[in-house]
C-alpha cells in the first residue's frame, strides 16, 4: 500500500528525471540535427551540472537551416 510518503517520494523522482532529461526531451521536441549527440552527452555527463548545461544549450541553439 502507497503512503502519502512514498507518493511524494515518487513524484519527486519522476520529476527529477524529468529535471535532468530536460535537454533531451528539448533536442527531440525541437527535431535538432544533432538531437543524438545531445542526449548522449546529457546521459552520459548530465549528472554534473556542466554538462547538464552544455547540453540545455546546445539543445536550444537554432536548428541548421536545410537549403
Amino acid at each position: 500500500m502507497l503512503t502519502n510518503f512514498s507518493i511524494g517520494v515518487l513524484l519527486t523522482g519522476i520529476s527529477l528525471l524529468g529535471i535532468y532529461f530536460m535537454p533531451a526531451i528539448v533536442a527531440i521536441y525541437r527535431e535538432h540535427h544533432c538531437s543524438v549527440s545531445i542526449i548522449v552527452v546529457n546521459v552520459l555527463f548530465g549528472w554534473t551540472l556542466l554538462g547538464w548545461g552544455v547540453a540545455m544549450v546546445w539543445a536550444c541553439l537554432p536548428k541548421n537551416k536545410q537549403s
